[in-house]
């Protein structure tokens, strides 16, 4: 337990080893940091990994990070060293870094989402960037509320590795319709200069 901390968002991060000899062990293993748990096993691993986790501490200052166990199952072993604990900033000033994070990625994606291009191309462009936005709403929505937890911070992370293959494909396609578009536009004009040409009027 830690105490007299600053009010705000706090990262752990440790070597963790999570051994079971048991079906029935498997997920009862967790890190944690004050109301924030992360299941650390789910294989019989007997190697330490490196795990963190993302939690706040409320203006009381006060802390409790460790490991633990929600059964007792014989010859189940957990163990950590190697403890980093990060202050991330007020409550504020993470939000302020989680979008910041975003918009580098996400700024390219909102450019080129209606640009012509490849109707299935664009299509998934557009869910990766629905996708975005209701990952970063939701995840800043429960940091706010105080209820923010390791899968809001994953869907965040999925969300964000999304984008930048769909903004590869969106600018591969974007350029494979420049002839096409060019070509269009010629028409166009041949079309608006000679309205009656072929006995057509526009």
């Amino acid at each position: 337990t830690l105490t007299y901390l600053p009010e705000g968002q706090y990262k752990l991060m440790a070597n963790v080893y999570a051994y079971y000899n048991s079906y029935s062990a498997r997920k009862n293993q967790h890190l944690f940091l004050n109301d924030q748990t992360l299941t650390i096993n789910s294989a019989n691993n007997r190697t330490a990994t490196l795990r963190s986790i993302v939690g706040s501490v409320s203006d009381d200052g006060k802390m409790e990070f460790g490991l633990k166990a929600t059964a007792s199952v014989s010859a189940t072993n957990i163990a950590m060293d190697n403890v980093k604990l990060t202050f991330l900033g007020t409550k504020a000033e993470y939000i302020e870094g989680i979008n910041n994070i975003t918009d580098e990625v996400f700024v390219e994606a909102l450019t080129l989402v209606d640009m012509p291009m490849d109707g299935i191309v664009k299509s998934a462009l557009q869910d990766a960037v629905e996708s975005m936005n209701t990952a970063l709403e939701t995840y800043i929505a429960h940091i706010e509320e105080g209820t923010a937890t390791p899968a809001d911070v994953d869907a965040w992370t999925a969300a964000l590795e999304n984008i930048p293959s769909a903004v590869t494909a969106a600018k591969a396609s974007i350029e494979a319709y420049k002839p096409l578009a060019a070509q269009v536009a010629t028409a166009h004009d041949k079309a608006v200069a000679y309205p009656q040409e072929n006995g057509n009027e526009l």
